[in-house]
């Protein structure tokens, strides 16, 4: 089984999430942001720093004003190969539209 980028960042969210439930706080996009930024302190895995940095700034990216739902997520690898600057977003589709960051 071939595990993505997506995959490995929807992970990451996920155990940011737990951790911020299983310690009674609010979960939001700020606050998983910043539970990330924890995490990324006691990292040693030079790879796993690098999804949590690329997981911390999809999340500020979504955040933005006019930002999609459906914004898909993109390793820095991706942005440097497509030559897409970290201020663009790349969505997917537009149908859908978010009115909060919270969960």
């Amino acid at each position: 089984m071939n595990i993505t980028d997506e995959d490995k960042q929807a992970r990451l969210l996920g155990e940011a999430a737990m951790n911020l439930i299983l310690k009674r706080q609010k979960v939001s996009v700020d606050s998983l942001i910043q539970e990330l930024n924890l995490q990324a302190t006691d990292v040693k895995d030079p790879d796993r720093e690098l999804l949590i940095n690329d997981t911390c700034r999809w999340l500020r990216d979504y955040k933005r004003p006019g930002a999609s739902s459906s914004t898909r997520f993109r390793t820095s690898q991706e942005l440097e190969q497509s030559n897409v600057s970290d201020a663009q977003l790349i969505v997917i589709s537009s149908n859908t539209s978010k009115s909060e960051t919270e969960f």
